[in-house]
């Protein structure tokens, strides 16, 4: 059988962790600027997608 993978996207991080498409950016370029909680849920969303930026 053929597994086909498809490429996440930041969008798709941001609906899973239910935060603006900005603020996965801001956690990839500039942690320090997100609150600790917004953090956790967005780099949570990025592991469960299995999200790889600029691939």
């Amino acid at each position: 059988m053929v597994q086909l993978h498809v490429r996440q996207r930041g969008a798709d991080v941001a609906r899973r962790a239910e935060v603006p498409a900005g603020t996965v950016s801001n956690v990839l370029d500039r942690p320090a600027t997100v609150r600790e909680a917004t953090r956790v849920k967005v780099q949570s969303a990025i592991s469960d997608l299995g999200y790889v930026r600029g691939r």
